[in-house]
């Protein structure tokens, strides 16, 4: 009586596994959802390993009537490498949120002089925001008006950002775990926000709080 399947991945193996379910039951409309572009990982810098994956990435996708993915750049990616093996209709759906509780945050005037990062920096992110505190010190050096910095999230460098709050002179904020209305709260009380994206993911958008 299952007419659909809907395979949400990673891990990939599930898409994989849903596609074989799909080539034992032909009538069932399929519908692959991929959340992250695992194919490309530059952690799976083994030949042997990428041409399994990438595979199974091939299987999934060719016996899927749907493939969703999180971002415009995903999806261009798919077609590119897919289209011409398979009969599926290829869509984006962003990652939501709650429409009513962000037009119910308030903004605050005047913002406080604070710039705001709300995310992970784990996934090639560390590298840009290492970039960016390189600068920041530069312009404290440089007897430049700086504004506070808020992290929002988890895996920032504790000893590495508070070291740097006592050695600038300013304030250093880490929320390791915050609801969605209190990110939101932040960035709306917020002058600068901040986004970090990775090199080596550039089909992945900013920005989660895990």
């Amino acid at each position: 009586n299952i007419s659909t399947v809907i395979a949400t991945g990673s891990p990939f193996m599930a898409n994989f596994h849903a596609a074989k379910l799909k080539i034992f039951f032909p009538n069932l409309n399929l519908i692959q959802d991929f959340r992250d572009p695992w194919s490309q990982d530059y952690i799976y810098d083994n030949d042997t390993r990428r041409k399994k994956i990438l595979h199974h990435e091939r299987v999934g996708i060719e016996n899927a009537d749907y493939v969703v993915s999180v971002t415009a750049g995903l999806t261009e990616r798919f077609l590119k490498d897919h289209q011409p093996f398979s009969n599926a209709k290829f869509l984006t759906i962003e990652n939501g949120y709650d429409g009513e509780l962000v037009q119910s945050v308030r903004i605050e005037v005047p913002r406080k002089n604070q710039i705001i990062y709300v995310g992970n920096v784990f996934a090639g992110r560390g590298k840009p925001l290492d970039e960016f505190l390189k600068a920041y010190i530069r312009a404290f050096h440089e007897k430049m008006s700086l504004p506070d910095l808020i992290f929002v999230g988890t895996r920032f460098n504790k000893v590495q950002l508070t070291s740097m709050s006592s050695v600038l002179n300013s304030k250093i904020f880490i929320e390791e775990h915050c609801s969605q209305r209190k990110a939101f709260e932040w960035i709306a009380s917020s002058r600068f926000a901040l986004q970090l994206n990775s090199l080596e993911y550039p089909f992945l958008v900013s920005t989660k709080v895990y």
